[in-house]
């Protein structure tokens, strides 16, 4: 299963702010709108403010990630193709299911996206990075706050892919730092018969730029790779 339908709910950010943490000690943003406690008391890295401004399509591709910024063992690899996989995706409550369509179309909103895709060293561990710049910051903030809204109302789905194979998800809140305007951060657990993937994922606003990462693999997430790869990628955007 490709990583971008292990977070379909999510795809208005997978078109995937600028600036690493804020030093300011403060945790993501959960789906009910409180902060995450610490995981740790380990300090958080400093970092630029980043960029307010919309980022042009080249400025974004310039702010992905390479094999070089990754742990060793991850190599890149193509990005997911939308025509090819199409999933039906039901929460088994009828206004929860419009609410996630709603999301899924608003993936067409952003103004100028970029993305990279990468497979790790473990059994079926990935790492995506979405990055999108939007012209208007009000409607940015809109549905980010959607996305919190509808992960609060609706923290389980099912997707069904054409071949009837069924994936069950839940989504919760993940403890993570505070980057750039705005961070949120989950876990998603996907299981099959077969088999569990774990993904955890940070959404991350600033101004008009919102990243978008995701890490995990079969049976385990991996946070620790997702910090640092959102660290480097604020970093680069606040260069941008």
């Amino acid at each position: 299963m490709r990583a971008r339908g292990l977070v379909a709910a999510l795809s208005f950010c997978l078109a995937l702010p600028a600036c690493g943490g804020d030093g300011s000690g403060e945790r993501a943003r959960t789906a009910s709108g409180s902060e995450a406690s610490p995981a740790s008391a380990e300090p958080r890295r400093q970092a630029g403010s980043g960029a307010k401004g919309s980022l042009t399509e080249a400025q974004l591709k310039a702010a992905l990630l390479t094999v070089g910024d990754l742990p060793t063992g991850y190599k890149a690899t193509a990005p997911d193709d939308d025509e090819t996989d199409e999933d039906n995706t039901s929460s088994g409550d009828a206004g929860c299911d419009k609410r996630f369509e709603e999301l899924d179309e608003a993936n067409e909103d952003a103004d100028v996206k970029a993305e990279a895709n990468f497979e790790g060293p473990g059994l079926g561990s990935v790492l995506q990075q979405s990055l999108a710049s939007f012209d208007d910051e009000a409607r940015l903030k809109k549905a980010l706050d959607k996305v919190a809204d509808v992960f609060d109302d609706c923290p389980s789905f099912k997707t069904t892919d054409d071949d009837g194979s069924v994936t069950s998800f839940t989504i919760a809140a993940l403890s993570f730092p505070k980057y750039g305007d705005e961070t949120l951060a989950y876990a998603i657990t996907g299981k099959t018969a077969d088999f569990t993937v774990v993904l955890d994922m940070a959404v991350v606003r600033t101004g008009r730029t919102l990243a978008f990462l995701a890490a995990g693999g079969l049976g385990a997430a991996d946070v620790e790779t997702l910090e640092k790869a959102v660290v480097t990628t604020m970093k680069n955007l606040a260069a941008a």
